[in-house]
């Protein structure tokens, strides 16, 4: 086989797009726009889309996405890349097993090591990653640090064991407001690795959901203390909480955690139910959260995320700063 492992370059889109359609197993439908929406919105520029091509057809035979994203790390702002989408074609995936796993020869490998190479050029300071639970045994393989953290449950309806103080107002939000910038930057970011949720991320989040994920503010006196997007999930009846930006980790983590809850309750009491479902709250939770997650009665559920951290710039940053276990994520980032 003759093979070429490359960044993408514009005249490769359409072939892209017709690969990802054929190919993926979970789109059929990517146009232009879609690809525009999902792997070009980021404000930090262009994805790094590493493809696989079989000279001798000249034919797409797999590619692999990184994402650009501001991440902040100990109160220091750099790049970071989340990679997805690895896809290749079965003729090409069959020529490949386990021993190429193992010995790092498989495609897979060659296109994340050199798309890591590329995010390092653009200055990244690291590579992370929330995969599939599929995806465990093959990250093994590759140079990533792994924690593994449970999703947090509620039972809906929640009955009156979570109570809001009646000084908090929970309202909806734009995404370009600019009391968001403001909370961000107020917010608690000592010893914590984040993704910069500032405006311009909720902006890209929302857009990537084609609007589906809700943003909604927390205000104490008036005052913007928090924010948490939901987003439902019909096939497993159950609202996910995310993107929790708050101004401190203790009373204001506290409230907009009990808020989120309260939100979610509101829109349970407008769907209709059906009464054989179980209906829930959920979050992923890291240990920074974890605690104040646990104080409002949410408990362990069966299924785990996986973050995975891999650290491209060791002159900024040590092993110790970008820790899976010092990281404040969501289910969906």
């Amino acid at each position: 086989m003759n093979i070429t492992y490359r960044n993408f370059v514009d005249t490769d889109i359409d072939k892209i797009i017709i690969f990802w359609n054929e190919n993926s197993g979970w789109d059929d439908n990517m146009d232009r726009t879609e690809f525009n929406r999902r792997f070009c919105g980021s404000s930090l520029g262009a994805p790094i889309i590493m493809i696989a091509i079989d000279n001798d057809v000249d034919e797409v035979v797999g590619l692999f996405c990184f994402l650009p994203i501001s991440v902040t790390i100990n109160n220091k702002v750099g790049k970071c890349y989340r990679p997805f989408g690895a896809v290749f074609k079965e003729s090409f995936r069959s020529k490949f097993g386990i021993a190429n796993f193992l010995t790092g020869t498989h495609p897979l490998h060659k296109l994340y090591k050199k798309g890591t190479e590329i995010a390092l050029e653009e200055n990244a300071v690291i590579a992370y990653i929330i995969p599939d639970p599929r995806w465990g045994r093959i990250l093994k393989t590759m140079p990533f640090e792994m924690c593994q953290y449970p999703l947090w449950s509620h039972k809906l309806p929640l009955g009156e064991n979570i109570n809001i103080d009646t000084r908090i107002d929970i309202k909806k939000i734009e995404d370009t407001d600019p009391d968001i910038d403001s909370l961000w930057m107020q917010s608690s970011k000592e010893n914590i690795c984040s993704l910069t949720r500032n405006a311009k991320f909720y902006q890209w989040k929302i857009a990537l959901s084609h609007d589906r994920i809700k943003l909604r503010g927390i205000y104490y006196d008036n005052k913007l203390i928090g924010l948490f997007t939901f987003d439902f999930k019909a096939g497993e009846h159950q609202w996910i909480i995310g993107d929790l930006l708050t101004l401190n980790n203790d009373e204001a983590l506290k409230l907009t955690l009990q808020a989120a809850c309260r939100a979610i309750q509101n829109e349970y009491s407008q769907k209709e139910i059906k009464p054989d479902k179980l209906y829930k709250a959920a979050l992923l939770a890291t240990p920074v959260i974890e605690q104040a997650v646990k104080d409002i009665g949410f408990y362990k559920d069966n299924y785990s995320f996986t973050l995975a951290v891999h650290l491209l710039d060791k002159k900024q940053f040590s092993k110790a700063d970008v820790a899976p276990q010092n990281w404040y994520v969501s289910a969906n980032d």
